[in-house]
């Protein structure tokens, strides 16, 4: 019966469809580098490259082809059927890629089959790589929106993420998309590709640590986008001319600004319209709207105060105090005006505007009893308060209506700068000490305390998290030293008894040595004395034959003479004689017969009972021969074993001094993280940050701060974080600003008036390499700056063939390190040690390197994944690693020993992301699941999950504070949640 062989129906199969194949016309030119060089990469560079030759076969160039490996050539020009290359990637019994394999490589389909085959045939000829041409990209369609990177700033506020070619910058705590971040450059011709990020996936991005920097990682090249916070032009703006105190309306339609003349422009932005108000010849330092922008107040340094109506210009009331103004606070309907005298009182003046002409009068010379007030504040609410700070009093709400003090507000110093919300809410106290504080008008409660700027609180949380590194590491380090100390005390222990036991195994040595000698002298006696029974015996076998003749001769002589006796009885006397001698002869012979045989037989016996004894004695000289060499052995080890104690005992005894050593090394590190500490505490409180004024936004969701050299910060309520820093130039040290718009502008009453946003713009500040060449070979995998912010590594390179590891300075782009050769596959994930001292590359060749970048060397090189390694994280111990890999599993590494101290498996696919929760030794991982989980790196158990069921995640990020986590993947949906309880916190469909 036939059978038939499906492997061999198979094989012609693919035969067939060569041969049938449309595409491999014998008059086309196949083209090596544009068309069989692709395919090999795709699918066989894994394993046959020069880094990694399987077989000692090389498929990255045609000379290596031809020279082929450990089978032979792997390619015959004009010769398919005799091309290695060619059947092994054609074959079903051993098909090359093999079906299963760790790198995703696919089996040649019969167009690429058909196209190597022809190349074979036609001589398998041609240029190794491609000549440098631009590459035609074309636009990446919205619908293709997965997300590979993401990363979430160092104060926790803003999370960025990718999807494709195009990067979101969210608010983590208002959930709303700040920008998406464009280079224009890329939607112009000849690329028009947009309004994207890059031409190509970004697959790594990473904010500068002091989040005023996000890197993103494209096609060969790295794109750095500044935050800024534009100055606004007063070009064609009410406030072109503004030379003094900026007022706006309650719906920001309406300007008041002092001019350099000391009049003050009202302009009607809703008609327009432009007039003058003359008549205060001082420096005016009030002025106030009311509600409805009908009137406005004004107030100057003389004490004189005036209403006028902002509709025709026309003075509807005016009134001299006679008193010199130091500050002054109108009440947001206009109703009110208080004013700090020059004698530190504070006058409160009401203002009738219940006719067409209005009237003011004084109502109080002494609110609240102060006489050192410092600065006034108005609520308008029935009936209004008066928020009055003073270097004695404190900061005090006073009821209008009957001077009584409501409450007070403890600031904890002197407060120089006052304001109250829109809506009268809240008040912001400023004080001397460099902290603002913002209460609840309602019940004097504390709301928030805001101090620092973005830079200054990050540096501080930075440091703070030094010191406690540093605490931990001297603590454990002391707890070592009492460690240490025992050992010692074991090691002496063992030492001494090392010592005895090796006496022991000295005396033991020379007992057996003297049995052996004795042994070996009675085995030389037992031979000697064998020797000589030995030669008696043979000097008995020897004599006993003539001895035997002499007896059969005597004896034949006896019977010939007994004859001859009877024959010759005549001689009978004679004979007789003769006789009698003979059988003397005769019996002697025969007595010495039987003695020789005796001697024989004596000898025999003695002979076979030394032959026994022997036998007996040189087992047991065998036996002491071996006994000594045990105690040879015994003894040897036993010095081994001193030589060891006492090595270990010098090693102990030495390990205290340099353990001291080490302890006042880190103490000293401690001293300095604490003395760093303390700067930037005492810098949040220092004297030059002290409060010059302080203002609401409209809807009273954030404060500014207005500090010495017109430095401006600005605060989010909700948080206390500081969200912005920086100078208003230009103005004098008695400045004030506001709130117009989305702007902040400053002003003094001697001139000058400087508007900024108080929103950033995300703008491309440089970028780093080119996609038509450049240091960078391909795809940016990894991106990660130094804790300074200075430099930014870089990982890369070229699949299956080698991973790269640049780093570059942030100011300039200039490249300053340039690992090369570390490993054979991408980089795809970059980890500095919290220390900063250490870099982890994670690379698709499953090992993890760190790196001395200050040295430019590899310090270790982690194995044990069995997949690409795709995610690393250092715990805040600056000691401990965390890998994640495609084997779907983490391990968790000692970087000091480089062994894995836990692996943690259970995950049904690909883990791709990795990072520790904070300094707890938890861990937040995500995977090709759709689950992100929190897991206990100490037992490896699963504190919970958070379920993106149906999308494969890429990446995940982690605030600071380990309170929020973000992940997406394949799907572009990206997804926050509380790590506390799970619960969503936001959703980026």
């Amino acid at each position: 019966m036939n059978t038939i062989n499906f492997r061999r129906l198979a094989a012609l199969a693919v035969s067939f469809l060569l041969s049938q194949n449309p595409s491999a016309k014998a008059e086309d030119r196949v083209d090596f580098s544009k068309q069989i060089r692709p395919i090999l990469s795709r699918n066989c560079f894994a394993c046959h490259r020069e880094n990694e030759a399987e077989g000692g076969l090389v498929l990255e160039n045609i000379a290596a082809m031809r020279k082929g490996g450990d089978s032979g050539p792997g390619i015959a020009a004009k010769d398919p059927q005799n091309s290695l290359v060619l059947s092994r990637a054609m074959s079903t019994d051993e098909p090359m890629p093999p079906d299963k394999n760790s790198v995703g490589a696919k089996r040649l389909t019969a167009e690429e089959l058909a196209l190597l085959k022809q190349w074979i045939e036609q001589g398998a000829e041609g240029v190794d790589t491609v000549a440098s041409e631009p590459i035609d990209w074309k636009p990446i369609p919205e619908s293709i929106r997965s997300t590979y990177a993401s990363a979430i700033s160092p104060d926790d506020r803003l999370a960025a993420f990718g999807r494709a070619n195009r990067v979101s910058v969210v608010d983590l705590i208002s959930k709303a998309v700040v920008t998406e971040l464009v280079d224009p450059s890329l939607d112009t011709e000849p690329l028009k590709l947009g309004p994207v990020a890059d031409v190509d996936l970004v697959q790594s991005i990473a904010f500068s640590p002091d989040g005023n920097t996000i890197a993103t990682g494209g096609f060969r090249t790295v794109r750095l986008w500044q935050k800024r916070f534009d100055a606004i032009p007063l070009d064609d703006t009410p406030m072109v001319h503004a030379a003094g105190l900026v007022a706006t309306s309650a719906d920001g339609k309406n300007v008041a600004v002092v001019n350099a003349v000391g009049d003050v422009d009202l302009y009607d932005g809703a008609n327009n319209k432009l007039q003058s108000l003359s008549g205060h010849d001082q420096r005016i330092i009030g002025l106030a709207w009311t509600v409805d922008a009908s009137r406005i107040t004004i107030a100057d340094e003389t004490g004189r105060i005036s209403v006028w109506n902002a509709s025709d210009g026309k003075l509807l009331a005016e009134m001299n105090a006679e008193k010199e103004f130091r500050d002054v606070a109108i009440a947001t309907d206009g109703s009110l005006l208080a004013a700090i005298t020059g004698d530190g009182t504070i006058h409160l003046f009401r203002v009738d505007t219940s006719s067409e002409t209005a009237k003011i009068e004084r109502t109080l010379d002494s609110v609240g009893a102060i006489t050192d007030a410092t600065a006034i504040a108005i609520a308008s609410q029935a009936p209004p308060l008066i928020i009055a700070a003073s270097q004695t009093a404190g900061v005090s709400i006073v009821q209008s209506a009957d001077n009584q003090v409501l409450r007070k507000l403890d600031h904890g110093g002197i407060v120089d700068a006052l304001a109250v919300s829109r809506d009268s809410t809240r008040i912001v106290t400023g004080g001397r000490n460099g902290i603002a504080k913002v209460w609840n008008t309602s019940d004097g409660a504390l709301a928030a305390t805001l101090t620092g700027s973005p830079e200054l609180r990050l540096s501080t949380a930075a440091a703070t998290r030094d010191v406690a590194r540093q605490k931990a590491q001297v603590a454990a380090l002391n707890a070592k030293t009492a460690v240490l100390q025992e050992t010692l005390k074991k090691e002496d222990e063992a030492l001494a008894k090392a010592k005895e036991v090796r006496e022991k195994a000295a005396a033991a040595l020379a007992e057996m040595e003297k049995k052996r000698v004795d042994a070996v002298a009675l085995v030389a006696a037992t031979e000697a004395f064998m020797a000589k029974a030995m030669k008696d015996t043979e000097l008995a076998d020897q004599t006993m034959p003539a001895v035997m003749k002499t007896v059969e001769i005597g004896e034949a002589t006896a019977q010939k003479l007994a004859k001859e006796i009877e024959q010759l009885e005549a001689s009978l006397a004679a004979k007789k004689t003769e006789k009698a001698t003979t059988d003397a002869a005769v019996a002697k012979a025969k007595a010495d017969a039987e003695a020789a045989k005796k001697l024989a037989a004596d000898s025999k016996a003695a002979i076979e009972k030394a032959t026994k004894d022997l036998e007996a004695q040189k087992k047991a000289a065998t036996a002491a021969g071996e006994a000594k060499k045990s105690s040879e052995t015994e003894l040897a080890n036993r010095q081994q074993a001193l030589d060891a104690a006492t090595s270990a005992r010098a090693l102990a005894e030495a390990a205290v001094p340099a353990h001291q050593t080490l302890i006042a090394t880190a103490t000293r590190m401690q001293t300095t993280d604490d003395l760093r500490l303390a700067d930037l505490t005492n810098q949040s409180t220092a004297a030059e940050r002290r409060v010059i004024a302080v203002g609401f936004d409209t809807d009273a969701k954030r404060v500014a701060v207005l500090r010495p050299a017109n430095i401006l910060t600005g605060y989010d309520l909700a948080t206390s974080a500081p969200l912005f820093e920086y100078a208003l130039p230009g103005l004098s040290s008695t400045s004030e600003f506001q709130f117009l718009d989305d702007n902040v502008c400053g002003y003094s009453t001697s001139g000058g008036v400087v508007c900024r946003a108080a929103t950033p713009r995300w703008v491309l500040q440089r970028t780093i390499g080119d996609i038509n060449g450049g240091p960078l070979a391909d795809r940016v995998t990894a991106l990660q700056f130094h804790r300074d912010g200075m430099s930014l590594a870089v990982g890369g390179g070229l699949p299956s063939r080698s991973g790269e590891v640049m780093i570059f300075a942030v100011d300039t782009g200039a490249m300053l390190r340039n690992f090369t050769d570390i490993h054979s596959d991408t980089v795809l994930d970059l980890a500095y040690s919290p220390d900063g001292r250490t870099l982890a590359a994670a690379a698709a060749d499953k090992t993890i390197s760190l790196l001395d970048v200050a040295a430019g060397s590899v310090r270790r090189i982690l194995e044990g994944h069995t997949h690409h390694v795709l995610s690393i994280a250092w715990k805040d111990d600056g000691q401990t690693l965390a890998s994640a890999s495609a084997d779907t599993s983490v391990k968790v590494w000692d970087t000091l020993t480089g062994e894995v101290s836990r692996t943690i498996s259970g995950f049904p696919k690909e883990v791709t992301a990795i990072e520790f929760v904070a300094a707890t030794g938890q861990v937040i991982v995500a995977c090709g699941n759709g689950q992100v989980r929190l897991a206990e790196t100490s037992n490896g158990s699963t504190v919970r999950n958070f379920d993106a069921s149906g999308n494969f995640l890429f990446t995940s990020s982690l605030t600071t504070d380990g309170t929020k986590v973000l992940a997406g993947g394949e799907s572009g949906v990206v997804k926050v949640w509380n790590v506390a309880d799970a619960a969503i916190l936001a959703d980026f469909p």
